[in-house]
This record gives structure tokens, sequence and C-alpha cells, in this order.
């Protein structure tokens, strides 16, 4: 029985997400709202490239890692 009551929180937590995200449109001066006074407050798209080589970096770090120790071990 209590796995069918969390099989239903579940469901209805996913159903109704989406109607509590979009109930009200942001007001003016708040996140993607109307009249923004200073539209760079998150400038990710400027510096999109640290963000890219960062990423690539952290990958090949893992696969070097993983290589490693899998060839150590056998």
């Amino acid at each position: 029985m209590n796995k069918y009551k969390t099989t239903l929180l579940i469901t209805l937590i996913s159903l109704t997400t989406p109607l509590i995200a979009l109930a009200d449109d942001p007001m003016p001066g708040e996140f993607g709202g109307g009249d923004d006074s200073n539209p760079t407050d998150a400038p990710i798209d400027t510096n999109l490239w640290v963000l890219l080589v960062v990423g690539c970096l952290y990958v090949g770090y893992k696969l070097y890692k993983k290589k490693r120790y899998s060839v150590d071990s056998v």
C-alpha cells in the first residue's frame, strides 16, 4: 500500500508542477520581467567559452583517470 501512495504522490507532484510554474507572469524588475534596468545580470552568453573549456578539461580528466585505473588493474 505504501508503494501505491508514493507512486500517487510522485504522479500528482509531477502533474501539478507545470501549473505552478506558469501560474503568474513575472513582475517588472524580476528576472525575465518587463522593464529590466540592468539586462546583463547573468551574462552567460559572453563567457560561454570558459564554461566549455572547463567542461572539456573535466571530461578529459575523468576519462584519463578511468583509463589509468583500468590499465593498472589488468
